[in-house]
C-alpha cells in the first residue's frame, strides 16, 4: 500500500451497530466529533507497537497479554504517566499488517478509559513513517442519524469490502479494488455533504485492510467517519 498521509477526521466512535428506527432514522451512540492538528511535533509522539502475537510494546516495555488485568494496569499506568508529563501526547500506533481488529479495539478501549484519557491517535503500518491522525471521542451520547446520511462500509476477514450507500445498490470490492472507495466516497458527498461513512469490521478483520479503507476515505474527502465494532 502507498504511504499514508496525515488526515484530519471528525470521528464518531460507535460502540455497537446502528439500528434503524421509525421514519428512516438511526439511533446510535456517538462520541464527540473532534479534529486533530496535522502539524504534530515529533516530540509529542509515543510509539506503541502492536504485534501479531497479541503483544504490545511501549518504550521497549512489553505487555504480552492485554486481557490480563495485571498487564492492563501496568499498560494504563505507563501511558497515563507519560500523558501527565505531556498533555499534547499522541499515541502512534504501529502494527503488523496482519494483526486482527480485536487487539486494536482492546487498545482503543484502554486508551479511552477515564484512567488514561489518551484520545489522540496516529495509525500506520509498522514501517510507514507517516500515519492517519485522529482523535477518539472523549465520551459517548445518543444521537439520531437519518438513514439517508449513513453509508455503511463492511470489511470482512479476507480484506473484501461492501460499500453500501443509503437507498442504492451495494458495491462489492475485492482486496485489490479498495482504491475505488475514494471515488465512491466522492460520489456520495456530491449527493449529500453531510454523509457519515460507517466502517464496520469483525474481530478477525486485518489492520492493513482497516487503514486502507480509512486512507481511501480520506482521499475521497470524507470528514465524518464512524468506527462500528
Amino acid at each position: 500500500m502507498n504511504k499514508l498521509f496525515p488526515i484530519v477526521l471528525a470521528l464518531l466512535f460507535f460502540g455497537c451497530n446502528p439500528k434503524k428506527i421509525a421514519n428512516e432514522v438511526f439511533s446510535v451512540p456517538k462520541g464527540y466529533p473532534i479534529v486533530v492538528d496535522n502539524n504534530i511535533k515529533e516530540s509529542n509522539y509515543l510509539e506503541l507497537y502492536l504485534n501479531r502475537d497479541g503483544s504490545v510494546i511501549i518504550d521497549d516495555v512489553a505487555f504480552p497479554n492485554l486481557n490480563d488485568i495485571d498487564y492492563v494496569e501496568e499498560f494504563q499506568n505507563l501511558i497515563a504517566l507519560k500523558k501527565n508529563k505531556n498533555l499534547d501526547l499522541v499515541i502512534s500506533l504501529k502494527a503488523d499488517s496482519d494483526i486482527q481488529m480485536d487487539l486494536l479495539n482492546r487498545v482503543h478501549r484502554l486508551l479511552k478509559d477515564d484512567k488514561v484519557q489518551a484520545y489522540k491517535i496516529s495509525y500506520s503500518n509498522l514501517y510507514d513513517s507517516e500515519g492517519i491522525n485522529i482523535v477518539l471521542p472523549a465520551g459517548e451520547s445518543t444521537a439520531k442519524v437519518r438513514y439517508d446520511h449513513l453509508t455503511k462500509i463492511i470489511v470482512d476477514n479476507d480484506g473484501r469490502v461492501i460499500f453500501q450507500p443509503p437507498g442504492a445498490d451495494k458495491t462489492l470490492l475485492n482486496a485489490n479494488e479498495l482504491y475505488r472507495i475514494a471515488s465512491l466516497t466522492e460520489e456520495q458527498l456530491i449527493q449529500n455533504k453531510q454523509m457519515i461513512f460507517s466502517v464496520m469490521v469483525t474481530k478477525k478483520s486485518e489492520y492493513s485492510s482497516y487503514i486502507k479503507v480509512l486512507d481511501y476515505l480520506k482521499q475521497g474527502n470524507a470528514k465524518k467517519i464512524a468506527i462500528a465494532n
